[in-house]
């Protein structure tokens, strides 16, 4: 049965972008997925379950599920497409490029010959499956990665802040104020990567 599921997930990665960086995952990582349901319910590692299943609420997600509704743009540089390869690698705003070379610093040399997308699945917890062997985090490295998602998902969310304010703000220099809240455990849907509560 399990075989078959994995087969079934292989084929919807095809398919799908927001499903690519499992992809890269090894069978036998897929198939156990402890190493990523049982993690602490630390906020950062919902974000990476939800970034490895295609359903967070990266603007390129949502626009799928709005149907065009909601624009792809990322938040953060306003320049590219929000996937989740630009989220975690290759976006340039100063803030994620801080982050990603903090984090750069605390990993081997196999994560840096990993390709692009490889390097998405390993920051999210996966057992990358390489030509040569697969390769896993190490407890450190997988603390590290948690660490650059959750600052990269926190810049996120002051941009994303930033542009609800304005977006909201009333003629009369009226404000209206954006905070977001991480749960304290996991969560479910989008609400998992934080409640918007608006404040006048």
């Amino acid at each position: 049965m399990i075989e078959q599921e994995v087969a079934c997930f292989r084929t919807a990665a095809g398919n799908q972008l927001t499903l690519a960086v499992l992809a890269c995952s090894t069978d036998e990582s897929l198939s156990r997925v402890q190493n990523l349901t049982k993690r602490s319910s630390h906020p950062a590692n919902w974000i990476r379950i939800r970034l490895l299943a295609g359903t967070s609420s990266l603007n390129v997600t949502m626009s799928r599920m709005t149907r065009g509704q909601r624009s792809q743009r990322c938040p953060v540089c306003e320049d590219s497409t929000e996937t989740i390869l630009h989220f975690l690698r290759e976006c340039q705003a100063p803030s994620s490029l801080v982050a990603r070379n903090r984090h750069i610093m605390k990993v081997t040399e196999l994560f840096v010959g990993l390709t692009p997308l490889q390097q998405c699945a390993f920051i999210l917890g996966c057992e990358v499956d390489t030509e040569s062997k697969p390769v896993a985090a190490t407890r450190e490295e997988d603390l590290a990665s948690k660490e650059l998602v959750e600052t990269l998902w926190e810049h996120r969310c002051a941009a994303l802040t930033r542009s609800t304010t304005q977006d909201l703000t009333v003629g009369t220099n009226l404000a209206i104020y954006v905070r977001r809240n991480h749960p304290k455990s996991g969560g479910s849907g989008v609400e998992a990567h934080g409640n918007a509560t608006l404040s006048i």
